[in-house]
């Protein structure tokens, strides 16, 4: 009989010729179960995405926006991460180095700004802006605003003259015009990394000064590569959780006049040996011992996993004679002699 189970409810009868047999029972796994391993995947899964979108995309973004806000004298539109901006590659760019090599290095820069003369006059501002060949690209007048009239003004620059600057023309050709600019800037290639940044200042068609590559201390690389590894490992542990759910889902124990089906596993009656219970009254399990050609084998049925556990362990014991004892008890009491 099962001590664990009270009465005894067999689900046997008798067939029309007195021969006794006995109703299946399937089982699949308990709703809990089904609940507890969809939650782990879910929490996987979520956990995997948040580190994962940071480490992909969300620390990238915002160091971008935060390098263009506090370094970029202009955004352009097409600002992107560049992820060959390492501060490693940023550092491996020397002095006098040409901007075909930084380019073969570091790809196209997020933004680039050709030589640019200012001039500054009573009535208009000019920005001139060279080609590295030292042509004029393009100039732009800009109106002095009323009452903001500059100190110090180029007695040469006035619109008329300013209008006579044209495209090809020689740096040369626009100072005789115009003067002397009052503020002359080099041309600048600005790269911007997952989490560095760098500038270099072109002049004469090399890097004239070492530059400095800054790196975000609160979205550094370091930690960048810290939430792609916890994403990667969490990855792999969602799909252990898939495992374990899908499992569940397609969990099915069946006990029928052969013997147990355990997910396609056919165990029959004459191969059971005992039933281990040792651990049923602290994690609600017990081993079913059986023999498996010239090996013993162990399957574990868990009262927690296995929705009709109550009904298997009824007919079970019944049927060979184990002992099962209640949630109760401390004590062992499979005899291990699988008395029919």
């Amino acid at each position: 009989m099962c001590g664990i189970l009270g009465g005894l409810d067999k689900a046997s009868c008798l067939s029309h010729d007195g021969v006794p047999f006995m109703t299946p029972i399937e089982s699949g796994s308990t709703l809990d179960q089904r609940i507890r391993t969809g939650i782990f995947l879910l929490m996987c899964v979520g956990m995997g995405a948040w580190f994962g979108y940071d480490g992909w995309i969300g620390y990238p973004a915002k160091n971008l926006t935060w390098w263009a806000d506090q370094k970029l004298p202009q955004r352009p539109g097409n600002l992107s991460t560049n992820p060959l901006a390492t501060k490693a590659n940023l550092g491996r760019i020397d002095l006098q180095s040409s901007p075909e090599q930084i380019r073969q290095l570091l790809g196209e820069p997020a933004l680039e700004t050709p030589r640019t003369l200012t001039y500054v006059g009573a009535e208009v501002t000019v920005e001139v802006r060279m080609d590295e060949h030292g042509k004029v690209l393009a100039a732009q007048l800009t109106p002095v605003q009323p009452g903001k009239a500059p100190q110090n003004p180029g007695v040469r620059v006035t619109r008329l003259r300013a209008e006579m600057v044209k495209t090809e023309m020689t740096e040369d050709e626009v100072r005789s015009l115009l003067g002397e600019p009052a503020a002359v800037r080099d041309r600048m290639m600005c790269y911007i990394g997952p989490a560095a940044y760098a500038e270099y200042w072109i002049v004469d068609g090399k890097v004239a000064a070492k530059p400095v590559v800054l790196e975000n201390e609160h979205r550094s690389e370091n930690s960048i590569l810290w939430q792609k590894g916890i994403a990667v490992c969490v990855a792999v542990l969602a799909i252990y959780a898939l495992m374990k759910f899908r499992a569940s889902l397609r969990m099915r124990v069946r006990v029928d006049d052969e013997g147990m089906v355990y997910n396609g596993r056919r165990i029959a009656w004459d191969a059971m040996i005992r039933l281990k219970t040792d651990q049923y009254k602290d994690k609600a399990w017990v081993d079913l011992v059986y023999q498996d050609g010239a090996a013993e084998r162990s399957l574990r049925l868990d009262a927690l996993v296995i929705q009709r556990f109550n009904e298997i362990m009824r007919v079970v014991c019944d049927r060979k004679g184990f002992i099962l004892p209640s949630r109760s008890s401390g004590e062992d009491q499979s005899d291990g002699s699988g008395l029919s």
